[in-house]
């Protein structure tokens, strides 16, 4: 797996505070099919993790994800790199 550095590190920096799938479509507005496939992608590569489970309105759960210290690592070198 591989990231899609402008769109997964906006999506690492928005989520230093936790946030949900929900959300993350509103800010980026983008479709949720799209957030869905990078939130797991980001799970999978232990960038993002779960911080809290609350009962939502319809049949699941809502997950709200935050960003580990690789992935905060991987944001602070991005910075860095982009820095003139």
């Amino acid at each position: 797996m591989t990231l899609q550095i402008p769109k997964d590190i906006e999506y690492l920096k928005y989520c230093e505070a936790p946030h949900n799938r929900y959300e993350l479509a509103k800010q980026f507005s983008s479709p949720y099919s799209m957030i869905c496939f990078h939130v797991k992608k980001l799970v999978n590569m232990q960038l993002l993790f779960v911080v809290k489970e609350e009962n939502g309105r319809g049949p699941g759960k809502v997950k709200y994800y935050l960003t580990t210290d690789k992935g905060r690592a991987i944001v602070r070198g991005h910075m860095e790199a982009t820095r003139e």
